[in-house]
C-alpha cells in the first residue's frame, strides 16, 4: 500500500502491487477507482475489497499530508 500527493486538489492511493489505485480530492472524497485488468480474475472478492479500502486510506493520508505541507 501507498500514497501520494500528486496536488493540493488530487492524490492517489495504491494497493496490491499498484494493481488497485484510488484517487481522492483535497476531502477525501473518491473521484476514481483503476483496477488493472487481471486483477478482477486474479483475486477473490474479499481480497479484491480489502484492496479498494486500504488504497482509500492511503489516498486519503496523502490528501491529508499534502494538505499540511
Amino acid at each position: 500500500m501507498s500514497g501520494r500527493a500528486e496536488s493540493a486538489a488530487d492524490s492517489c492511493g495504491t494497493a496490491l502491487n499498484g494493481a488497485v489505485e484510488v484517487s481522492v480530492d483535497e476531502r477525501g472524497r473518491v473521484r476514481s477507482v483503476r483496477l488493472h485488468p487481471q486483477i478482477v480474475r486474479r483475486v477473490g472478492p474479499e481480497q479484491l475489497e480489502r484492496g479498494v479500502v486500504a488504497a482509500h486510506a492511503a489516498a486519503r493520508a496523502a490528501a491529508a499530508d499534502g494538505g499540511s505541507a
